[in-house]
């Protein structure tokens, strides 16, 4: 008969066994890598550690383009400037994921455009830059004015430290003027 721990021990290897045979069926979608290990991936094999040394290595063992596998989640590598050239080229909808953990996509929400990737954040950067530019991002009167106002900030709070002996909260001063110059996009 078999103890609890003993049980448990059987159960855990079980689990392994699967989640290994299903790492390897997940393996023929991608190009060819080292063997990836349960729960880990290559993490173990490449000593939790990514040197240029080591990716060149690979890449004589696997060819240009290789997989390697951070944990449950498969990456790509391109390997010379024509592997890049030729995915960027004739593959660009492939390429240019991100890799987003589940908890960066539930915190985000789908929303915003540092955790964004496709059509998503091909409308978001293309908003951002028609915003930026309407601000007058790129011309040579903005950094002015933001150099003036800063000028007036610095000033403000120097006008302050002399009247107040508790910590000043900037956010207590800003907040009013905040709330206008946000953006409509939600994080």
């Amino acid at each position: 008969m078999l103890t609890i721990s003993q049980a448990f021990v059987v159960l855990v290897i079980f689990l392994l066994i699967v989640q290994f045979l299903k790492l390897q069926k997940a393996c023929q979608q991608f190009p060819p890598g080292p063997t990836p290990l349960p729960l880990l991936g290559n993490l173990v094999q490449m000593n939790f550690q990514l040197h240029r040394d080591l990716l060149m290595e690979l890449a004589k063992t696997y060819g240009n383009i290789y997989t390697l596998w951070f944990g449950w989640a498969p990456v790509i590598i391109l390997n010379g400037f024509q592997a890049v050239k030729d995915g960027m080229t004739t593959h660009p909808d492939d390429v240019s994921g991100r890799m987003v953990s589940p908890f960066f996509r539930a915190m985000a929400k789908g929303k915003g455009i540092i955790l964004a990737s496709g059509r998503s954040w091909k409308q978001q950067r293309r908003f951002g830059i028609m915003t930026l530019r309407s601000l007058g991002m790129g011309k040579k009167g903005l950094e002015y004015r933001v150099q003036e106002e800063a000028s007036h900030l610095v000033d403000f709070f120097v006008s302050l430290k002399g009247i107040s002996a508790k910590k000043l909260d900037a956010f207590q001063f800003l907040d009013p003027y905040l709330q206008y110059a946000s953006l409509p996009t939600s994080f």
